[in-house]
């Protein structure tokens, strides 16, 4: 299983880390060792750690991030905040990623 926290591409094209995608990395790899999956690499020990030290912050952290701020900024106001009370779901999105 690969977990990836895929950030954000900006209008020039260039790369953005976001906060929300580490922190739902994070959570998945939580999710999974707590099924007993927990070969996993530096890397994704570090975001599984951050998000367990995060957990009570996640809800104003996630509002509180550059995306939601946009999203508000471009007319979906509390769209976010939306999202988070719905709660997690049981399923994966698939995406295809081309080079530009």
């Amino acid at each position: 299983v690969a977990v990836v926290a895929a950030g954000a591409v900006e209008a020039d094209g260039s790369w953005r880390a976001c906060a929300e995608d580490q922190l739902a990395a994070g959570a998945v790899v939580d999710a999974l060792a707590a099924l007993g999956i927990d070969a996993a690499s530096p890397e994704a020990a570090v975001t599984c750690a951050a998000y367990q030290q995060l957990r009570p912050a996640v809800g104003h952290l996630v509002t509180a991030s550059v995306s939601a701020r946009r999203l508000d900024a471009a007319g979906h106001d509390g769209l976010v905040a939306q999202a988070l009370a719905a709660g997690p779901v049981d399923v994966v999105v698939h995406r295809l990623h081309r080079d530009a």
